[in-house]
């Protein structure tokens, strides 16, 4: 249920503007009773006039639903490996090839900046945002220092 609370169309919860809750309110509490009902609570959003055509989520077993969800939070979570691989092996790409001072504190302002960024666009808490922005930060520092160290020698 925690994980359902935020689809639009969250099957735990009875509302009045779609057309099958409606008309199982109906059902349940009568002609007499859902009109009065429809008169005085508020609308969340658009009713509809029909069945909605994306009923699957109220047909499919709970394996389905389960194996349904676990596909999207795992390209959600490939595409998480991608990007944060990413911005690990770029700029450990750019500090190899250029080993000077500037190139590697350049390079890790500028990622560290959009990273910061990046992680305040999907984090919900500010400390979740500071703690890997920071752990990120700590990452490329050492890899400056290992690289401009090799580079005076």
């Amino acid at each position: 249920m925690s994980s359902r609370h935020h689809d639009a169309d969250d099957p735990f919860y009875v509302s009045g503007t779609r057309y099958n809750d409606r008309a199982l309110l109906a059902h349940y509490i009568g002609p007499r009773g859902s009109h009065q009902i429809l008169r005085t609570a508020a609308v969340s959003g658009p009713w509809e006039t029909r069945e909605s055509t994306d009923t699957k989520q109220k047909h499919d077993t709970r394996t389905e639903n389960y194996r349904r969800s676990w596909m999207r939070g795992f390209y959600e979570r490939v595409g998480v490996a991608a990007l944060s691989g990413a911005f690990l092996i770029a700029p450990m790409w750019l500090m190899v090839l250029h080993k000077t001072l500037y190139t590697g504190l350049i390079s890790t302002t500028g990622f560290v900046a959009v990273f910061g960024l990046t992680a305040a666009a999907f984090l919900r808490h500010p400390t979740e945002v500071v703690a890997c922005t920071a752990a990120y930060a700590a990452v490329l520092v050492v890899f400056v220092g290992l690289t401009t160290e090799n580079a005076a020698d």
